[in-house]
């Protein structure tokens, strides 16, 4: 049985390390929100997806210009102020 453990967390970490650690992140805060009860399961999904993302393109050895998704965020959200 211990085998089939350790097969199974190197079929995870192996090639699809960033992956694993994005959606493993995600999933941490997604229930640390969750549980806190301030956001609903909507956001949850979406914390995860970005996390997937993240950990995609890490597998891929893309880089993430977050600084201009954050700033693109912010000039969309402006309008709901």
């Amino acid at each position: 049985m211990n085998e089939l453990w350790k097969a199974i967390v190197r079929a995870y970490t192996g090639e699809r390390k960033g992956r694993t650690i994005g959606v493993s992140i995600g999933l941490f805060l997604g229930f640390l929100y969750l549980i806190v009860g301030f956001w609903e399961m909507l956001l949850f999904a979406i914390i995860v997806g970005i996390a997937l993302f993240a950990g995609v393109a890490y597998d891929r050895g893309v880089s993430i210009d977050w600084r201009g998704i954050i700033r693109w965020l912010a000039d969309r959200l402006r309008g709901f102020r």
